[in-house]
């Protein structure tokens, strides 16, 4: 599942997860894709994914200065 605005778009996963065999977190951009083409029983098929980009979840931003 993801969740999002029309732009980017968090896929579903508690923030204090880390990606493991049953949890993927990830960030995806509108219109951001990778498109491959794959011989499958002898016949060209293209493929558009989506493009994973780094998971925006555990990012965090402190102010010079500041503690914590």
């Amino acid at each position: 599942m993801h969740a999002g605005y029309g732009c980017f778009a968090t896929r579903g996963a508690p923030p204090e997860c880390a990606a493991d065999d049953a949890h993927y977190p990830g960030t995806c951009a509108a219109g951001c894709y990778d498109r491959r083409t794959s011989d499958i029983a002898g016949h060209r098929v293209e493929n558009e994914d989506m493009v994973d980009l780094p998971n925006r979840l555990p990012l965090r931003f402190r102010l010079p200065g500041s503690s914590g």
